[in-house]
């Protein structure tokens, strides 16, 4: 007789209260009972199909291997979800089922698909299969015989742990490290590995075991603070703020194997690894501002290799909700459970049953972060707050490689319950868009200088310089980041600078760009949702949906042309062994503007679907392009000084444009129904001048919001250096001096 580890008798006796207690986990708990009810119901077809997918990998090789491994591989998940089912019920027929998946993998001598390429004797599929087989052997350890549980722990370990421990971590022979291979591999093939390692009767003597185990748990310590390496472009894994350099859905398939291997190592009293990895505690903030709440459903920010829609968070895409809900108990963190709670609503498998909370309400997104910036992987997400209809806006600059796209300075923005302009997704990697389009620089909201994408060789040698997001200032209803995607353009754009403006519940973009090469043509790509109605001439497009609409107001300069391109959006289709996409053709808008030069600014401005009526209108004089948003309420007065944009270096870039004089590159200018001014702001700038009076002066051009207080003025500033201020108290009054330090401050001066 042996007893799991994984389901003890205080994880039954917490079931069953939850099932008594928890309407939500008794709901999840009915259709996973008829989910593998179902499965073995089809038993009696799984074996013709193993056939027929054996013959044809013998014949065809390749993609016709990966078939049958996903098959086996998928086997093995769901030999562990009966094993539970089983260990829960007792049920007999389950049991059968979970011994007739185990057969096909207990008949293989080799567990690899894609190592076979390589020469390797393990790759995903390994550690996988070793993971679900040892978790099915757990589950079901009190009825299988001890031949089975001899026979079985064998082949785990011959099959799926040494190969990978060989390859991964052993001194002497390991192939990979981890400047090698995607960022997810290592976690998820030495993690896989291990948990069944740790899982593993007797097979194993205790001492070899502990080795193995320890060399694993120093490793992932340096996985999670791997720097990077310069000789291969290779970025550092988990940032500084808890982001993750690959996609975030990889981030799910990274930490999925882990959150077991904590808790096992944790009860064999061998380490507490978790408190070993401070950053680890920074990935909640990190799940929980790439949440994007559109009206009664949720879904997340899908730059890089995502599916594209609410189906982005389903516990199909790499299983995301027990990572969720590990977390979510580790850290306290409730919003975590709320984002389960909203994305699924029940338990899906067996760990997110054992994972489940009982002393958390999981009611809100409360201790979600509200603006964030995540600098090292180049992201900024801008959002009103969590609630249905609250508007959010996500940039991306990042790096291009393997899981990452070619969407360096694209955006994503929603608004009133629904996704305007989004990011359409990915495919199935096998399939011909998936490269043709969807990695490309078509597929994203970018601009394109003569139709010209990002440099395709670097979807596998990777990017130098990564993008960055070098400036951002936030403050009640006016926000402003600068998105640097030089780095990824290189050899495109020598100047790929997009500032973002949020300015009460208008966005502005504004372009600053300039070519390597030849003079070029410009093409700015939004992929929108809804309808598109193009004004005659050319100066707005109306999206809508529904009852709602956005406008776009094409300011400057006045397009030449506006039509559509063939894109393509991706949607993942539920059940099935392996998700799957469905493709629907989805025309995108090209906005094009007139060439004959290297550099080029451009400005748009998006009235978000709640905005008030307004009157937008542009302007060009001398170096200074402008843009005036009027309402009911009062008028934001947009300038772009092109002076300012690095041409002129040994001279400061000083500009009058009427009532205003700066040197800045940008300036934002607020006035009232009366026309007195309530906010004045400037954007890499030294000083600013509006109605002749002095709002901000400094030796080093810097970006600040200033607004009148109290006989002097409000500054909140943000600096790359400490540095003298100076404002004026009013025109033509005393001047109010202060030292600030660098980085973000707020000062009263006066």
């Amino acid at each position: 007789m042996s007893t799991s580890q994984l389901f003890r008798t205080e994880d039954e006796a917490r079931m069953r209260r939850l099932l008594a207690a928890d309407a939500a986990y008794a709901r999840g708990w009915r259709a996973f009972r008829d989910r593998q009810e179902a499965l073995v119901r089809a038993d009696a077809a799984l074996a013709d199909e193993h056939a027929r997918l054996c013959e044809r990998a013998r014949a065809h090789g390749g993609n016709k291997l990966h078939s049958l491994w996903n098959f086996l591989r998928a086997m093995s998940t769901e030999a562990a979800q009966l094993a539970f089912h089983h260990r829960v019920t007792g049920d007999a027929v389950t049991l059968a089922g979970v011994r007739l998946r185990a057969g096909f993998l207990l008949r293989e001598d080799d567990w690899r698909s894609q190592g076979h390429k390589n020469n390797w004797r393990s790759d995903l599929w390994t550690a996988d299969c070793a993971l679900g087989l040892a978790q099915a052997m757990d589950f079901a350890s009190a009825s299988l015989t001890d031949a089975e549980r001899a026979a079985w722990s064998t082949k785990i370990l011959a099959c799926g742990v040494r190969p990978v421990l060989d390859e991964w971590i052993d001194p002497r022979r390991r192939i990979h490290v981890l400047d090698s291979m995607g960022h997810n591999w290592w976690s998820v093939c030495v993690g896989g590995a291990s948990v069944a390692l740790a899982l593993l009767p007797a097979s194993v003597e205790e001492s070899e075991r502990t080795r193995l185990l320890e060399r694993v748990a120093d490793g992932f310590v340096e996985f999670f603070n791997y720097p990077g390496n310069v000789l291969q472009n290779k970025q550092r894994t988990f940032g500084r703020a808890g982001e993750f350099i690959e996609s975030i859905g990889y981030l799910d398939y990274t930490l999925q194997p882990l959150v077991l291997l904590f808790d096992v190592l944790r009860r064999q009293g061998r380490r507490d690894l978790p408190a070993e990895l401070p950053g680890l505690a920074r990935v909640c903030d990190y799940y929980l501002a790439s949440v994007q709440p559109l009206g009664d459903r949720v879904q997340r920010i899908n730059f890089g290799d995502m599916g594209s829609g609410s189906d982005t968070v389903g516990s199909y895409n790499h299983h995301p909700t027990p990572v969720w809900l590990w977390l979510a108990r580790e850290y306290r963190r409730d919003g975590l459970f709320h984002l389960v709670r909203r994305a699924h609503g029940a338990p899906f498998d067996s760990t997110a049953f054992l994972l489940w909370p009982e002393d958390m309400p999981g009611e809100s997104f409360a201790d979600a972060p509200g603006d964030a910036i995540f600098p090292d992987i180049g992201v900024a997400i801008l959002r009103d707050g969590h609630g249905p209809r609250d508007a959010l806006l996500a940039v991306k600059t990042g790096e291009k490689w393997n899981h990452n796209q070619s969407d360096a300075a694209s955006f994503i923005l929603s608004a009133a319950g629904r996704e305007w302009i989004f990011d359409p997704g990915t495919t199935e990697y096998s399939h011909p868009l998936h490269a043709a389009y969807f990695k490309g620089s078509l597929a994203h909201n970018v601009v394109l200088p003569d139709g010209r994408e990002q440099d395709r060789e670097f979807d596998d040698s990777g990017v130098k310089l990564m993008g960055t997001i070098p400036t951002r200032l936030f403050a009640p209803g006016y926000r402003y980041l600068l998105a640097d995607a030089c780095g990824p353009w290189e050899g495109v754009y020598q100047r790929y600078y997009r500032h973002f403006l949020w300015l009460d519940r208008f966005v502005v973009v504004v372009d600053d760009l300039q070519t390597r090469a030849a003079p070029a043509e410009w093409t700015s790509l939004l992929h929108h949702e809804g309808e598109a109605g193009i004004a005659a001439d050319l100066s707005s497009v109306d999206l809508r949906q529904g009852e709602e609409t956005m406008r776009v107001h094409l300011c400057h300069p006045r397009p030449s042309k506006i039509d559509f391109g063939e894109g393509h959006r991706s949607r993942i289709l539920p059940g099935g062994r392996k998700y799957e996409y469905e493709l629907t053709t989805k025309p995108y808008l090209r906005v094009h503007y007139a060439g004959g030069e290297r550099r080029k600014k451009l400005i748009q401005v998006f009235a978000l679907p709640d905005a008030p009526a307004a009157t937008v209108s542009s302007d060009h004089r001398g170096p200074v392009a402008r843009v005036t948003i009027a309402t009911a309420g009062g008028t934001w007065e947009i300038g772009c000084n092109e002076d300012a944009d690095g041409r002129v270096m040994h001279l400061n870039s000083w500009v009058k444009a009427d009532a205003v004089e700066t040197d800045a590159f940008l300036y934002a200018v607020k006035r009232d129904a009366g026309g007195a001014v309530e906010r004045a702001a400037l954007h890499n700038g030294s000083r600013l001048i509006v109605d002749g009076r002095m709002w901000f002066s400094a030796l080093l051009k810097a970006d600040a919001l200033v607004e009148p207080h109290a006989g002097g003025a409000r500054v909140q500033a943000s600096l790359t250096a400490p540095t003298s201020v100076a404002v004026e108290a009013a025109a033509g009054g005393g001047v109010l001096e202060r030292r600030l330090s660098a980085g973000d401050s707020v000062s009263l001066f006066g």
